[in-house]
């Protein structure tokens, strides 16, 4: 304590019975360590993370995109605290509040069993907020104002800044999952928006000039591959079935898999 050498006794004055070992462990010398060789790899490893809720919406990711209110559906977009897209700073005149009571927000719900998500005694009576992008884009009526709530996030979601500082944590890697109407593959009567593979592409321009890697993930199917809400079309139980019975859905599934592919080379994007 004042700088001088301490026996073990008067160590056990300080720390009762631990004394012996505090004064062995005083006394070890890390030098005789032996440390494990570390050989170099003989390829780079590879460090990636996920762009996951960006290019196809999960709720557990971005929950605040599933909360809708009345103002969202007519256009007038406002912000939840602390959300990942959209205007940031709250002194912004961009930034307005879903909890402004002059905007008069009201929420946008429905019922669990039409959601399918009835589990309990009593469920039948709740109210929830859409599962997935399939549930959230079929409840504007105007596709036009769908589309534009969408851009909103697609644009701000993912920054360059913020890739920059994946490059300096040592990420080499981004995963990026998006639907299969990605590049405006949307048959009739679906409500899905296109847009997003013009933000796929420029987020591959940034990772080009930053030095990361992209993996383009096609993580939606049409019919959807699992029946999860990550498919971006919750079908309200777990199954394949909305994909794998039906030939249609594969073949379709086929041609936007080559379609990406061809668009990986016409837009020059497969150095990255």
């Amino acid at each position: 304590i004042d700088g001088r050498a301490m026996d073990t006794n008067e160590l056990a004055d300080l720390v009762g019975p631990a004394a012996g070992k505090v004064a062995a462990l005083a006394n070890f010398n890390v030098s005789n360590i032996t440390r494990p060789h570390v050989h170099k790899p003989k390829r780079p490893y590879i460090r990636g993370v996920n762009i996951g809720g960006w290019l196809l919406a999960e709720r557990f990711i971005t929950p605040y995109l599933f909360a809708l209110t009345t103002c969202h559906l007519e256009g007038k977009f406002c912000s939840y605290p602390d959300q990942a897209s959209g205007p940031q700073d709250v002194n912004s005149p961009d930034y307005v509040a879903c909890s402004d009571a002059t905007l008069n927000c009201r929420p946008v719900r429905t019922s669990l069993s039409r959601l399918g998500r009835t589990r309990h005694a009593g469920d039948e009576a709740r109210l929830d907020y859409p599962v997935s992008e399939y549930d959230i884009l079929s409840t504007f009526t105007d596709k036009r104002i769908a589309r534009q709530y969408m851009e909103r996030h697609w644009d701000t979601f993912v920054t360059k800044k913020e890739l920059h500082k994946l490059k300096r944590a040592g990420v080499t890697h981004l995963r990026v999952p998006f639907g299969y109407w990605v590049r405006g593959d949307i048959a009739d009567g679906e409500p899905w928006v296109e847009g997003g593979w013009h933000y796929f592409k420029r987020l591959v321009g940034w990772c080009r000039e930053i030095g990361l890697e992209v993996w383009a993930d096609l993580h939606g199917a049409p019919g959807s591959e699992n029946g999860f809400d990550n498919s971006g079309h919750y079908l309200r139980k777990d199954t394949c079935l909305g994909w794998s019975s039906s030939p249609d859905n594969v073949a379709r599934t086929i041609d936007v898999v080559r379609d990406i592919a061809q668009a990986l080379v016409d837009d020059d994007l497969l150095d990255v």
